[in-house]
C-alpha cells in the first residue's frame, strides 16, 4: 500500500505545494465562475432569496478546481470534460449498492462490466477520442 500511495503523497505534499503561487490566481477564478454559474441556474424566489443546491454546488467547484490541479486549463474548460468526475462518484456508489446484491467472490468479475455499462465509461471514450482528434462513434 506504501507504494501505491507514495506516488499520490509527492504530488500533493511537494509538487502542487511548490506551484501554489502559479495557480493559486487561476484557481480562484475558477471557483469564482463555478459560483456564478451554479448561482445563474438556481431557483429564485419572489423575495429575492436565491436557493442553491450546496452539495450540487460543492460538487461542481471541487471538481472544477481539482481539474484545473490535476488536468491544466484546456480540459479543465472543457465542460464536457467536467461531466465525467462529477458523473463517476455516483456511478460507483450505484455499483457498489448492486453488487451488495451478490455472492462476494463475484465481485471481482461484476465490478468492472457494471462500471463500464455506466455512462461514465461512455463520457471517458468520448474524452479520450476527442484528444487523439478521432471521432466517437456517439459524435459521428
Amino acid at each position: 500500500m506504501n507504494a501505491n500511495g507514495s506516488l499520490h503523497t509527492r504530488v500533493l505534499r511537494i509538487v502542487l505545494r511548490s506551484d501554489l503561487p502559479d495557480i493559486r490566481l487561476p484557481i480562484s477564478d475558477i471557483i469564482y465562475t463555478s459560483f456564478n454559474k451554479e448561482y445563474n441556474i438556481s431557483t429564485r424566489h419572489e423575495n429575492g432569496w436565491v436557493e442553491l443546491s450546496s452539495f450540487t454546488m460543492a460538487k461542481g467547484v471541487i471538481t472544477a478546481a481539482n481539474a484545473f490541479a490535476f488536468f491544466g486549463p484546456d480540459l479543465a474548460a472543457n465542460p464536457r470534460f467536467l461531466e465525467a468526475p462529477l458523473a463517476y462518484p455516483e456511478d460507483l456508489f450505484f455499483t457498489a449498492e448492486i453488487l451488495r446484491f451478490f455472492w462476494s467472490p463475484l465481485y471481482r468479475l461484476l465490478a468492472p462490466i457494471l462500471m463500464r455499462i455506466s455512462c461514465v465509461q461512455n463520457h471517458g471514450r468520448l474524452y479520450y477520442s476527442h484528444s487523439r482528434g478521432t471521432p466517437s462513434p456517439t459524435e459521428e
